[in-house]
């Protein structure tokens, strides 16, 4: 799956080159439906506003693009069996379990900034 405003981001059409190289489906989220990124994508699924130049509204692109995200993932949810843990969000807790740990030694530490005259 690759996201990209434009259709054109190079690191993004790079990665899609690859994936289809690899034989494996490309499902391409832009904002823009005549970007390079449409003849690589097996599924397309263009968000955002209707005639907007391109470039013009990244912030309603994005947004666009975290809603469809968000659909997509609550649909695969449903269709989940009742039973299935990651319904119930296991999986998502133990992947926070292991990246978020509670000992001060991994939090980051601020610095303060000395002001003249202090």
């Amino acid at each position: 799956m690759v996201i990209t405003g434009s259709g054109a981001n190079e690191p993004t059409l790079r990665a899609a080159e690859a994936a289809r190289a690899a034989g494996a489906p490309v499902v391409a989220i832009t904002s823009y439906s005549a970007g390079p990124i449409t003849d690589l994508a097996t599924v397309l699924l263009v968000v955002g506003g209707a005639d907007l130049p391109m470039g013009s509204d990244v912030i309603s692109s994005r947004l666009s693009s975290l809603l469809l995200l968000h659909a997509l993932q609550l649909g695969v949810m449903l269709r989940l069996p009742p039973d299935d843990p990651a319904r119930g969000g296991a999986a998502l807790r133990e992947v926070l379990r292991n990246a978020v740990r509670p000992d001060a030694a991994h939090r980051p530490t601020r610095r303060r900034s000395r002001r003249p005259g202090s």
